[in-house]
């Protein structure tokens, strides 16, 4: 049986994983969903790390821990400027 392709909404991306930085991994998620809004978190929120991550397009920064109320209204921030808001969605 062949996988269902997977077309999420949004994308939720920490910076600091074990084999790849979260910048590659929004890098390579964009190149085959080219506009995928995308948030990312970090425990480490230094002011440098912060804005390097900033001027992507249809991003957001989330420093860990979050606040899920926070977290909840830059996800539907995002889907909302990207379109993909609906009463339904989150």
């Amino acid at each position: 049986i062949a996988a269902a392709r997977i077309e999420p909404d949004i994308a939720l991306i920490d910076i600091m994983l074990p084999d790849i930085d979260g910048w590659q991994v929004a890098k390579e998620i964009r190149n085959i969903i080219p506009g995928l809004p995308v948030v990312f978190c970090s425990g480490s929120c230094e002011a440098e790390e912060k804005f390097r991550y900033l001027p992507v397009a249809s991003s957001d920064f989330v420093p860990k821990p979050f606040d899920p109320d926070i977290l909840l209204r830059i996800i539907e921030k995002r889907l909302y400027s990207s379109g993909n808001f609906s009463e339904t969605t989150v």
